[in-house]
């Protein structure tokens, strides 16, 4: 017989982001490792998971959709209260139970990443800029693009800096020292470490991308 034992501890553990969409799921845990550094962020898609990390662990603060159809939602939020007390809940998206007893932020979609990273921070010590894998940077796209932000997102990477601009959630224009369009897309997409800031204002005159974010990014994957 095996015997699983769990270190119990009252001390506030990781991030906890529990979301049965495996998209959302990744660009909100990417875009919380980023500001909260990585060992600080545990992300799940399964209920069960997040209970057996809930028993062993109080999380600093749990990241939840409040639009989960299934229920599940509620019982990770039931599961975490009952042990922990009120540890601080962040519920984004939609509205479809009512809303657990304080501390409880809720963001409504489309979620701004940089209100779901402050929010985040009012509990737990903000980490600083820290070094992106593609990927990440990929989901960082994917979910300023699902906020409908307008403004312009500069990465520094090892040797150069990229810009990408979105309107209104589309991405327009980019910009890597002489190259724009989709080959500065491309090379930014390719770093493996730097450093990302959005900023607010419209973007240039200039468009130089066209296509959804999907068919930008499939291209980046294909490009050799």
């Amino acid at each position: 017989m095996v015997l699983l034992l769990c270190l119990v501890s009252a001390r506030p553990g990781s991030i906890l982001v529990v979301d049965a969409s495996s998209e959302r799921l990744r660009a909100t845990v990417a875009v919380l490792r980023h500001g909260f550094g990585p060992a600080a962020v545990r992300g799940t898609s399964d209920p069960e998971d997040a209970a057996s990390w809930i028993a062993c662990e109080r999380p600093a603060v749990l990241v939840t959709p409040a639009d989960t159809a299934n229920g599940s939602c509620a019982a990770v939020v039931e599961e975490l209260r009952g042990r922990w007390g009120p540890v601080p809940v962040v519920l984004t998206h939609g509205l479809e139970f009512k809303a657990p007893s304080p501390p409880v932020v809720h963001l409504p979609a489309p979620v701004d990443p940089v209100r779901l990273r402050l929010e985040v921070g009012r509990w737990v010590p903000c980490a600083g800029a820290g070094s992106i894998a593609t990927t990440l940077l990929s989901d960082v796209l994917a979910l300023y693009a699902r906020a409908g932000r307008t403004g312009q997102l500069d990465v520094r990477g090892p040797a150069r800096i990229g810009s990408v601009w979105f309107e209104d959630g589309e991405l327009v224009h980019a910009a890597c020292g002489a190259h724009t369009g989709a080959t500065a897309l491309f090379e930014v997409l390719c770093w493996n470490e730097g450093r990302f800031a959005f900023r607010t204002g419209l973007p240039p005159a200039a468009r130089s991308l066209s296509g959804s974010l999907p068919e930008l990014l499939a291209r980046a994957d294909a490009v050799p």
